[in-house]
């Protein structure tokens, strides 16, 4: 008698992701007594895939900071398959801050960054450099956009950078201005 044949085995590999684009290959081993008939490869959430029914190819269309499982569906010569799937997350770029208010109280400063965040990000963070115009600067991390306990009719610079929820940090903004008097 001929032993049963098997189903396919392998591992499927995701390389060269960036916020877009990602390449995919997959290794498999027909199984005993048989060959690789066909691969089916299949992306979610969705996206475009070039060579879809080959061994590799390039995903795109992705979009940025989005979480994707790549699957392959192997067959062999004897009909059996094997679904292998590899999941993976795309790249995305930093927050950035192209403009900033900043709202003088007599003891506080409050900031309003108009920010430009990558698909799937959000806001996080602040990281807030300030201090007096000819003194020593202060470092803080909050989420609120007010720093207090400022002296009033001082001039103070900050630099504000902000953090998203992907982890990735903008460039500093800058400004300069006073707090009110009495």
């Amino acid at each position: 008698p001929i032993p049963a044949a098997t189903a396919p085995s392998g591992t499927v590999s995701v390389s060269s992701v960036t916020r877009t684009t990602a390449s995919y290959s997959v290794s498999a081993s027909a199984g005993n007594y048989t060959t690789i008939s066909s691969y089916e490869w299949s992306i979610s959430p969705s996206a475009t895939i070039s060579n879809k029914t080959s061994s590799s190819g390039n995903f795109s269309n992705l979009k940025p900071n989005t979480n994707y499982t790549a699957s392959c569906v192997v067959k062999n010569s004897a009909g059996l398959t094997k679904t292998i799937s590899k999941s993976f997350t795309t790249t995305g770029n930093a927050p950035d801050i192209t403009d900033l208010s900043v709202t003088e109280g007599r003891t506080s400063l409050t900031i309003n960054p108009t920010v430009s965040y990558d698909t799937n990000d959000g806001f996080s963070y602040y990281v807030i450099q300030y201090g007096p115009v000819n003194g020593s600067a202060t470092t803080v991390t909050q989420t609120s956009p007010t720093i207090n306990n400022l002296q009033p009719n001082t001039s103070y610079a900050l630099n504000v950078q902000v953090v998203g929820t992907t982890g990735r940090t903008s460039d500093s903004f800058g400004w300069v201005g006073r707090t009110t008097c009495n």
